[in-house]
């Protein structure tokens, strides 16, 4: 036997033993009076029995009461935990599912949630955003209109809603939308100013664009500087080719020399310059400024647009001039050389183009890209054997030619060159990547360009 029991035992006793004592004491009869008169006599612990009696029963029937409400109360409970544990549990889930973009499986989960609890606010959230991923952009705002009924304006609930918009390509509402988002979360200003700017370039408004980027400007940190200056110039310089659509050349000329003022590595910037002054007529002051832009950038568009205009007006003369300039204070003269060696096999000055490329051969490490053009020479000059022997080694060597530039912030790869890329978003960053030696993948690919073929030339065929 425990102690605990044996001292319930004796209390047992005791209170026995008591009852016992009291009642030997309270043996003198007790007259009572009810009602209408009536009276009853009873022995004094009789009484007193039944009424400890009576006050021990009130005790235990309250007691039991208060004991039984407060096992539903726990078992209500228990149950309310265990059934959010379960859409918890769900919602989870989902929320895995959605970081892994299993969007399907996600909004089953979601779905599983809302039935359970239709005003779970994270599920409302979440299915709304799992909606957006599969490109349902108007069932995914009702979803989140749901959620701001429920929570109100919150800057979550606010930002979920202005990205459907901007998904569904509703960028007023959007605007509308981050606006408020910054006087909900002020804290959060410099993101909502950055989607706002992006959001402005989407619209193609650069002057708004541009007015965000200086409020941007007054809060990133010092790290972010340079990536930000890069998007400033790119702003500025969209700026510009507005200007040429609207037909305003004189403005967007100001704007592209205060760019290159700016930063002399905007490649963009020359690009454009040199078209809006051939576009006046000003041929000398194009090209002079397409030789400024390689000179600064090494970057080979410049090349190419001097020739390109050059052989449309039918001055191959000019072209080969330019590219002597070019040559003479170019930051890689193995790659300007081949340039012109090139340019020389496009006018069918074949010999000349040997001499070019024969030259570049020694200078440089074996270039698939420049051996075809060897081959293509003695091809032209009849000399079917060296060009065959040529054409195995290639073979050997590479993969068919394919034209590559590359991006120096991201290493993204295009087909031609770009003002900026699509892929981080700068500006003046595509250009061959040369290292030393020509490859196929550091040059352009020369081989689709035709040979020039004079303007005159080109009615006299069509008349035939």
């Amino acid at each position: 036997m425990s102690i605990k029991s044996f001292v319930y035992l004796i209390v047992i006793f005791g209170l026995i033993g008591l009852f016992i004592y009291l009642a030997y004491l309270n043996q003198a009869p007790l007259l009572l009076y009810f009602l209408f008169n009536k009276s009853i006599t009873a022995p004094a612990w009789s009484v007193i029995f039944i009424t400890f009696l009576i006050g021990f029963l009130i005790a235990a029937i309250w007691l039991f009461i208060r004991s039984s409400s407060w096992r539903f109360a726990k078992r209500k409970m228990e149950k309310g935990i265990q059934k959010e544990r379960g859409v918890e549990e769900l919602y989870y889930r989902g929320l895995e599912a959605l970081t892994k973009e299993q969007h399907d499986r996600a909004w089953q989960y979601f779905q599983q949630v809302l039935r359970k609890d239709n005003k779970h606010l994270g599920a409302l959230l979440r299915a709304g955003e799992t909606l957006r991923a599969k490109k349902n952009y108007g069932e995914a705002t009702g979803y989140h209109l749901r959620a701001r009924t429920l929570a109100g304006d919150t800057p979550e609930i606010i930002d979920a809603l202005a990205e459907d918009h901007v998904a569904a390509g509703n960028f007023e509402e959007a605007a509308s939308l981050y606006q408020t988002l910054l006087t909900l979360s002020p804290e959060d200003s410099l993101s909502i100013y950055r989607k706002l700017r992006k959001l402005s370039i989407k619209q193609g408004s650069w002057t708004e664009a541009n007015q965000w980027h200086q409020k941007i400007m007054k809060l990133i940190s010092k790290d972010e500087e340079a990536a930000e200056k890069n998007a400033g110039y790119g702003l500025r310089y969209q700026q510009g080719v507005q200007q040429i659509e609207k037909g305003e050349l004189k403005e967007a000329e100001a704007i592209f020399q205060k760019l290159i003022k700016s930063d002399k590595s905007f490649a963009p910037a020359y690009v454009k310059l040199g078209e809006v002054h051939v576009s006046r007529g000003d041929e000398e002051d194009g090209v002079n400024t397409w030789l400024e832009g390689y000179q600064a950038t090494g970057q080979l568009i410049f090349l190419n647009k001097i020739e390109d205009y050059y052989l449309s007006h039918d001055a191959p003369n000019k072209a080969i001039e330019a590219y002597r300039r070019a040559i003479s204070t170019a930051r890689d003269e193995l790659v300007t050389r081949f340039m012109l060696g090139h340019l020389y096999y496009r006018l069918e000055m074949i010999d000349k183009a040997l001499d070019e490329f024969l030259a570049l051969e020694k200078a440089v490490s074996y270039s698939p890209t420049l051996q075809y053009f060897i081959a293509k020479c003695y091809q032209k000059r009849d000399e079917d054997k060296k060009a065959a022997e040529i054409f195995k080694k290639i073979i050997k060597h590479c993969e068919p030619l394919k034209l590559i530039y590359r991006c120096v912030n991201c290493g993204a790869k295009y087909a031609s060159w770009q003002d900026s890329c699509s892929h981080c978003g700068r500006w003046s960053t595509i250009h061959v990547d040369l290292q030393g030696e020509l490859t196929p993948e550091e040059m352009v690919d020369f081989v689709s360009s035709p040979v020039f073929t004079p303007p005159s030339e080109k009615k006299t065929k069509k008349e035939s």
